[in-house]
């Protein structure tokens, strides 16, 4: 089985940065790809309401540490496929040599949020609180729509899609590479989006702003959920 959570989007809501026109370098959404000791493939939970608890991490990565007073929380998030994701690779000839043919029998992503690298500042003031949960709860709804959309697209692009190697693992290694680059785009396009919705919700404290962005999520959610 391939199952690959390859790239991860960390994600930051830094409040009130008096002066500040447009978000600082490290407040930035951005995608990281990580080793595969690093991503167990069973970390974290896929959509659903967050609660404090889900913020499980006891400090920042070190390179946003000297920023912590100006972070309210960081996000760990990502694209992976699900368990009943199929793939098969069959044993045929082709130019009258022995070669591997593998296809995509069946896919479908999912939104998953990392507790163990996602931190919430302990100084948070209570009435700000629900604000900055309802921040992350957008953060990963967007993903989460991102997921959906990646699933109906790959769907399409698997209808096409075939690998031909001359060994087994090579076939493997081809249908690999190609989710891979399925959820590397996927991420790509959704950053844009994180990135506008911390613009006009992560400078300052805006709920009217941001409760806007949470109506838009959840009519999307509702018109994407998948028929059972």
């Amino acid at each position: 089985m391939l199952r690959l959570t390859k790239y991860i989007i960390l994600m930051q809501l830094s409040l009130l940065l008096s002066g500040c026109a447009q978000l600082p370098e490290y407040a930035k959404p951005h995608v990281v790809e990580l080793e595969n000791r690093q991503a167990p493939q069973t970390q974290g939970f896929t959509f659903r309401e967050l609660t404090v608890a889900d913020f499980q991490a006891q400090s920042l990565p070190e390179n946003l540490v000297p920023h912590a007073q100006n972070i309210a929380a960081h996000a760990c998030c990502r694209i992976r496929t699900t368990q009943d994701a199929k793939y098969k690779i069959t044993r045929g000839y082709f130019n009258q040599q022995i070669h591997y043919f593998g296809s995509i029998q069946y896919v479908a992503f999912e939104a998953v949020m990392i507790p163990d690298c996602s931190w919430l500042n302990p100084g948070v003031a209570g009435e700000k609180l629900d604000y900055v949960l309802q921040h992350e709860q957008i953060h990963f709804a967007l993903m989460e729509l991102a997921a959906r959309k990646l699933t109906r697209e790959a769907r399409e692009e698997a209808k096409k899609f075939i690998a031909i190697q001359s060994t087994f693992k090579g076939a493997q290694e081809e249908i690999a590479a190609k989710i891979k680059e399925m959820i590397r785009s996927a991420n790509e396009a959704i950053l844009e989006e994180q990135t506008a919705f911390d613009e006009e919700t992560s400078l300052y404290f805006d709920p009217e702003s941001q409760q806007q962005w949470l109506e838009r999520v959840e009519e999307q959610l509702f018109k994407t959920t998948p028929k059972t």
